[in-house]
């Protein structure tokens, strides 16, 4: 038997089950070929009948191959259009480095301390004989390497900032959105006053009262968490809905670097030892599918739920509570609604 064209045409897993069966076949014609002869005879033999088999094999997968039918040969697409707002235009060079992409945009550099903790994360992962290899192989090619020289590529961050541009990735297509700096705030601000409500407060003062009311808590180690955390409030990003008309933005909200981040995880890794039940929550799609099936109109063949129903339209007055601390009940923090409760 043999497995000619099997690496090329098929996946991993079927070409080890392949040449699993091709060794199988070869001891078999060994041991067959060894039987009743002298061993340079046998040898012979065993060669002669594993010529004949990989020529049948080859002759055979030939004529497999050839009524197989055949997959359309796909053309290679060059790139993403760049969407541009307004009157923003932008040099050949820095368009066609846009029309890659985000995929193909050059990584943050990181400093050499956090290439070596990377090398020191991934080489605790190796087994404990080739921990010290790894690390020893990654610091070497942290090494100082002779640079290849400068890229004639003219600088995409150069050439927006000199003509006042954002850029933005789309929502859902995936490529580059470029706007005048006029355009970007215009849409910014109606994408922000749409979702958002403004609040009459001081994020210093709230992060302060966050970590004294962790501190009253007996939460030291959280307290010096949440003084330590550079961010005092939640930070937004935008891309842009290319598929809708106007291309308005789209809000995104990061919590990355703040005091909120440490709380909100803090306290959920606290409440999920409470047994909740939640009417509303949804652990399966097979339970949406089941209540369409039994409840959707006949004449209801799909549905879309806009994030905005699914949480800026939600009531928050009744869904805070109006008074929250944090009490110690035994050895489990949990939130109590008011200081009586439980």
């Amino acid at each position: 038997m043999h497995c000619r064209g099997t690496q090329q045409y098929f996946g991993p897993r079927f070409r080890s089950e392949a040449w699993r069966q091709v060794r199988f076949y070869s001891d078999c014609l060994y041991a067959a070929s060894m039987g009743n002869a002298s061993q340079n005879s046998a040898l012979r033999a065993y060669r002669r009948d594993l010529g004949i088999a990989s020529r049948t094999a080859d002759f055979l997968w030939k004529m497999i191959f050839a009524s197989l039918p055949r997959r359309k040969k796909q053309t290679c697409q060059s790139g993403q259009e760049v969407v541009t707002l307004g009157n923003a235009s932008i040099p050949p060079g820095v368009k066609s480095a846009l029309e890659k992409g985000p995929k193909f945009c050059e990584p943050p550099k990181l400093d050499q301390v956090e290439l070596l903790s990377l090398v020191r994360s991934t080489a605790a992962r190796a087994s404990v004989d080739n921990r010290d290899r790894c690390i020893q192989e990654g610091v070497d090619c942290l090494l100082p390497t002779k640079q290849t020289g400068a890229s004639r590529q003219p600088s995409v961050i150069k050439s927006l900032r000199a003509a006042d541009l954002k850029l933005l990735q789309a929502d859902k297509e995936g490529g580059f959105v470029l706007a005048p700096t006029t355009v970007y705030k215009e849409k910014a601000d109606a994408a922000v006053t749409e979702n958002f409500q403004v609040a009459n407060v001081k994020p210093s003062k709230v992060k302060a009262t966050a970590s004294k009311l962790c501190e009253e808590a007996g939460l030291q180690k959280l307290a010096s968490s949440v003084r330590a955390a550079r961010g005092v409030n939640l930070s937004v990003f935008f891309s842009a809905k290319t598929h809708k008309p106007e291309v308005p933005f789209r809000v995104i909200v990061s919590e990355q670097g703040t005091w909120q981040r440490l709380v909100g995880r803090y306290l959920q890794r606290s409440l999920s030892v409470l047994p909740v039940e939640d009417p509303c929550l949804i652990r399966k799609p097979q339970i949406v599918s089941e209540f369409l099936q039994q409840e959707c109109p006949s004449e209801v063949s799909f549905f879309s739920v806009d994030v905005k129903d699914l949480y800026y339209s939600l009531p928050m007055d009744q869904v805070c509570a109006e008074e929250t601390v944090l009490c110690t009940i035994g050895s489990a923090e949990t939130i109590c609604d008011g200081p009586n409760g439980a």
